[in-house]
């Protein structure tokens, strides 16, 4: 009685699972003929070269623009990474004190040679200069004095001897040489760009007092340090075809001696 009773429930499990059974075929086998059926046959023996026409659809228009043909220059431009370095620089002092009267640049000003850039009061040195123009003009008169009616003896070597010892006593070269000292110490209260370049370091403001060897500012001048970059400047304009022309004005913006450098290195296989 109690093998009658677990009987029927084994055979109900047992149903159960060939349905479940049946049911998982038939859906497995179902979705792998939908797959199959989605992808083109591959002929045996590898598969064949399709051309675009047959897999996409050509049949649809593309709209094109045409445009005019014109015979003008093409302009390409090349940049390449670079360190901008001093290729002179010089610190420049006050070779005379005083007030500042007056600065004639700012920082990271470009200037050219000989302008001027800051200037120191004069009015001290102009009458040292005044000074020195007065015992010149008193010597040379006590010179002349001396030499008074000299032109009179006929031996020259005379005249020549008597015109030294005039120069002499009157002090007549002591002036001379007084006054031009006091001409350059007037020249020097204004300060001058050694070579064309840029300023940087400026140190001082109008009305600053400044002494002897104290640092004013720095003029500089700069290049392309980074050798290699300028030659993929030079050398993208060689496969550019651009010629000797556009590769000179590249290197236009160099020393002469460093362009010539780079001349060298690009007659070379790069």
């Amino acid at each position: 009685m109690k093998l009658r009773k677990y009987a029927w429930v084994i055979w109900v499990v047992g149903a159960i699972a060939l349905i479940a059974a049946g049911t998982y075929w038939r859906l497995h086998d179902s979705g792998e003929s939908d797959e199959s059926e989605g992808l083109p046959a591959v002929p045996e023996g590898g598969s064949d070269d399709v051309s675009a026409s047959e897999t996409f659809s050509t049949a649809l228009p593309i709209p094109v623009e045409g445009a005019e043909v014109v015979l003008d220059t093409l302009v390409v431009s090349v940049s390449a990474a670079a360190q901008a370095a001093a290729e002179r620089s010089a610190a420049l002092l006050a070779q005379v004190e005083g007030p500042v009267l007056r600065v004639r640049v700012r920082e990271n000003q470009s200037v050219s040679a000989g302008q001027v850039l800051l200037e120191i009061d004069t009015t001290e040195y102009a009458l040292q200069v005044r000074g020195a123009e007065a015992r010149v003009a008193t010597t040379e008169a006590t010179y002349r004095e001396l030499i008074l009616f000299d032109e009179e003896i006929d031996d020259p070597e005379v005249r020549a001897e008597r015109e030294r010892v005039a120069r002499a006593k009157s002090g007549l070269d002591g002036a001379l040489v007084e006054l031009e000292q006091a001409r350059l110490r007037l020249e020097r209260t204004t300060i001058r760009a050694p070579y064309a370049g840029r300023v940087a370091n400026l140190r001082v403001v109008a009305g600053q007092w400044v002494g002897t060897r104290d640092e004013l500012l720095t003029a500089f001048r700069t290049f392309c340090q980074e050798r290699d970059a300028a030659l993929r400047v030079a050398a993208a304009l060689l496969k550019q075809k651009e010629g000797s022309e556009a590769i000179e004005a590249a290197l236009a913006m160099l020393p002469e001696t460093v362009a010539a450098q780079m001349w060298a290195a690009l007659r070379q296989p790069i």
